[in-house]
């Protein structure tokens, strides 16, 4: 069996660190939340914060009837 690290590029995720301390991907669900949390943050003018604890990048766009739930980064 694969690791997750052999699965995935993380090379182009702000999660790639993260991630790549699990061998499986679901074992990172336990604390994704508070690496989302903490992750958001830190993350600075590319991103807008459009409710507590939701993160959406400048150059996406989202449909003002989406929802978001929180935490999330986009």
């Amino acid at each position: 069996m694969y690791n997750t690290c052999e699965l995935y590029d993380f090379s182009h995720s702000l999660a790639g660190e993260y991630l790549s301390g699990f061998d499986y991907p679901w074992q990172a669900l336990k604390g994704i939340k508070a690496f989302i949390q903490e992750l958001g943050k830190t993350l600075g003018d590319e991103y807008t914060e459009v409710a507590p604890e939701v993160w959406v990048h400048n150059t996406a766009t989202v449909a003002p009837t989406a929802y978001l739930g929180a935490p999330c980064i986009i």
